[in-house]
């Protein structure tokens, strides 16, 4: 019995070996299966053949593999749309929390609005408030502090002062341009028929086999050439009462018995004549400025001379030239209000200081000839 088992047992393992090589002979692309590793060969199993063992072990190896596969896409597709469940779950959680404070603020904006009357409206959104009548009573009440009061009116006051000043200046202003023009309209008149009646009387006095002489000149303009050198302090002294104190000074003169007798003791210093209408106009209108609370101010406005003579009654630059041309009752003031005219040095220069005019020279009296020096001068 126990020889028999060994015998049988022997053959079998001979076979078991005889395969064992045919499997080594045999190339791997002509195997049927692959071939296990040493660690996991499994032991012999001597009841079926180990071909047939080895393609089944590998088709169901390929079929665990691919359900295996299929089983993770499935798991992660499922992830996938939980994932996506519970983001759109998180945006509606959002959205409920802001509609839930916007529905909170509006309840205290509502809260604090006791005496308003809310209008529920179709849209949720739109609200409409309506005033009850004690809110407009509580506003009418509203106290204004003193002091703000007092700041109104003090401005009203002020802006209504203002408002009637240059009302009244803009009403004094078109009043005296018609008196201005007037004036002057009536001055032209004046000097044109003064002029008229001149030549009237010389015709008159030569168809008679006389002549006509002119009245002597009330007015007189001087003007100082030379300067300190050599002279003496009495001389210096009327030279400052007649405000010529730089050279090429000139200045208007009322013709008396106290100006002539200054003007002998200064006559080597100074020219002087008798200037007419259009020498006067010409140096106030091109060189003339005024003495205004004792500022020298250039005679650009009527209203700087009616503010520092409009109380003799000169209101503008026509008024101011007709009182020194003609010697006026106002002449003294007229005259102090005009500021030494500064005259450029003559064209073509002067002939010789140091000789009177009749002698060649230019110092002393010149009579009508001092406009030709003050057109070169001015």
């Amino acid at each position: 019995m126990g020889s028999a088992v060994d015998e049988d047992s022997v053959e079998a393992f001979l076979i078991f070996i005889r395969d064992e090589e045919s499997i080594r002979q045999t190339p791997p692309e002509k195997k049927g299966f692959q071939r296990e590793r040493p660690h996991q060969k499994t032991p012999p199993d001597f009841g079926y053949d180990m071909e047939e063992t080895g393609e089944q072990q590998v088709m169901e190896e390929t079929g665990e593999q691919q359900v295996e596969d299929e089983q993770q896409v499935e798991d992660e597709q499922v992830n996938a749309q939980e994932g996506e469940i519970e983001v759109e779950d998180e945006q509606v959680d959002a959205q409920q929390g802001i509609e839930n404070h916007n529905d909170e603020e509006q309840q205290i904006m509502l809260s604090t609005l006791p005496s308003l009357s809310v209008v529920p409206s179709p849209s949720p959104i739109s609200i409409t408030v309506v005033v009850s009548p004690e809110m407009a009573q509580v506003e009418a009440k509203v106290v204004v502090p003193e002091s703000v009061l007092k700041k109104r009116k003090r401005e009203e006051d002020w802006a209504l002062a203002k408002k009637q000043e240059l009302e009244a200046a803009k009403k004094k202003s078109g009043e005296n341009r018609k008196l201005i023009y007037n004036r002057a309209k009536q001055y032209s008149e004046e000097y044109e028929q003064q002029e008229k009646e001149v030549i009237q009387l010389k015709r008159e006095a030569k168809l008679k086999g006389g002549f006509y002489v002119e009245p002597e000149a009330k007015l007189l303009f001087i003007i100082r050439i030379r300067g300190i050198n050599a002279m003496d302090p009495k001389t210096k002294k009327i030279l400052q009462l007649l405000r010529l104190r730089q050279i090429f000074n000139g200045v208007f003169l009322k013709v008396n018995k106290a100006t002539v007798n200054m003007l002998h003791r200064v006559e080597p210093y100074v020219t002087f004549g008798y200037p007419n209408l259009k020498s006067v106009k010409e140096l106030i209108y091109k060189r003339g400025h005024g003495k205004l609370d004792k500022q020298r101010v250039a005679l650009m406005d009527n209203s700087v001379i009616e503010k520092a003579l409009g109380k003799c009654g000169i209101m503008c630059t026509e008024d101011l030239i007709h009182e020194i041309m003609t010697v006026g009752p106002h002449f003294k003031e007229a005259n102090n209000f005009l500021w030494p005219f500064k005259l450029k040095a003559p064209l073509g220069s002067l002939k010789k200081k140091r000789n009177h005019y009749v002698e060649g020279g230019d110092a002393g009296n010149r009579e009508s000839y001092i406009n030709e020096l003050i057109r070169r001068m001015n």
